[in-house]
């Protein structure tokens, strides 16, 4: 990879951040065991403990929890917030600075929850120190948000957090009459409750306020309904639901965000996973930013937009990245089966590759080009040029490994 033919790949690539999730570190302490790499590792890591530390008024060490390879946990959400935009401004470095490959000549940047934060860093609209303000100031209370009303995590007092998996086996899901049943249960003044993440057709995750899940799983039951809820206590901040209005998360968030440089430029794209699409225009970007805060990520929206879009590769860019690949993993596997029953692969390239025809297929046949296009983990692929250095344009990007299915927030 070179200066000379980086556009050219690039023009085909969608970047993807990841988000926050239980694990945070990823393959970051291989990374800053390697010399070449290490520098900008240690600099971007530096930079973001010195950042979170003003920001939570207490220490905060990055590098050395990578060095000693400690996990954060909820208790730290704070300092995982910084790791995870500190890491990925440090693989957008890396790229550029080792490889000469700019992010910013991508098609699209997007990324899911935290990653649209560090997508905006990555595009050079948001500095990493600002692209850090918001969510690492409103990280504790956030995490709070998780504990009971007697203090404890995962505690069954009306204030615990409970996480739902909604899914439906056998037809999409209504997703109207769920935000209707989670309208309904806050009405009766039970907590607060919603949808986090529409996920696919048929499935989504919810957060709530315990016992709200159990109230909306039985409303949804009463109207005839034949979805199946998942419920678990939560390891996750309650981000993208109104359970953020109990602190007023979104209206300090917005307070906060009007002393922010944001230098919006109309590339790279930026897709939206608060809106599901292109939205970011001219002065609009903290307006959208502020709905991203209690309002769904609409992953399938985003992931439908990028099959639209021409993309041919996907680089996934942080530690560990798990939701948007294993996304894209489901959708390949039922592709995969359905053609095998009916046209073929070969055939399906065929179709969704001359521009005739493309122009005249329905938007939704776009789903199948979902095994056509590349997968690259920026972290393995870093670390595969240690040895045999190759692009992860032109070569088979397998062995970047299998995300994990958690999720991220």
């Amino acid at each position: 990879m070179n200066e000379r033919t980086a556009p050219a790949a690039a023009a085909t690539t969608a970047c993807a951040f990841r988000g926050y999730n239980v694990t945070n570190l990823g393959r970051t302490a291989e990374l800053l065991d390697v010399p070449r790499y290490a520098p900008t590792i240690e600099r971007r890591l530096i930079e973001g403990s010195r950042v979170a530390s003003d920001l939570l008024s207490r220490r905060i060490d990055l590098l050395d929890r990578v060095r000693r390879q400690e996990e954060t946990t909820l208790a730290t959400y704070g300092d995982a917030v910084a790791l995870v935009l500190a890491v990925e401004a440090a693989h957008v470095d890396l790229l550029r600075e080792e490889f000469g490959w700019d992010i910013r000549q991508c098609r699209t940047l997007f990324g899911y929850s935290l990653g649209e934060i560090a997508a905006h860093q990555g595009a050079g609209f948001l500095t990493l120190e600002d692209a850090m303000q918001v969510p690492v100031a409103l990280a504790d209370d956030c995490a709070a948000l998780c504990y009971g009303s007697d203090g404890r995590y995962g505690s069954d007092g009306r204030q615990g957090m409970e996480i739902g998996v909604l899914f439906s086996r056998k037809r999409p899901i209504d997703f109207e009459r769920v935000e209707a049943a989670c309208r309904e249960t806050m009405l009766r003044g039970d907590g607060l409750v919603g949808v986090s993440t529409f996920l696919s057709p048929n499935s989504a995750l919810l957060m709530g306020q315990t016992p709200t899940l159990a109230q909306v799983e039985a409303l949804l039951r009463e109207q005839g309904s034949d979805f199946v809820m998942k419920v678990m206590k939560s390891e996750f901040p309650p981000l993208h639901t109104p359970v953020t209005w109990s602190r007023h998360i979104a209206d300090r968030a917005s307070l906060m965000m009007r002393k922010l440089d944001f230098r919006f430029s109309p590339t790279p794209r930026v897709l939206s996973l608060a809106t599901g699409d292109y939205s970011y225009r001219e002065g609009n970007a903290r307006e959208i930013l502020r709905t991203w805060v209690d309002r769904p990520q609409r992953l399938w929206g985003a992931i439908e937009k990028i099959l639209q879009d021409n993309v041919d590769v996907i680089l996934h860019i942080g530690p560990e990245p798990n939701l948007i690949p294993a996304t894209f993993r489901r959708l390949c596997d039922n592709v995969e089966q359905q053609l095998k029953r009916s046209l073929g692969l070969r055939t399906v390239h065929s179709m969704i590759t001359r521009p005739w025809l493309k122009s005249v297929l329905p938007a939704k046949a776009m789903l199948l080009r979902a095994p056509l296009i590349k997968h690259v983990v920026l972290e393995d692929w870093l670390l595969e040029q240690v040895d045999s250095p190759r692009s992860p344009f032109r070569e088979d990007p397998s062995s970047g490994g299998r995300a994990s299915e958690s999720a991220e927030a």
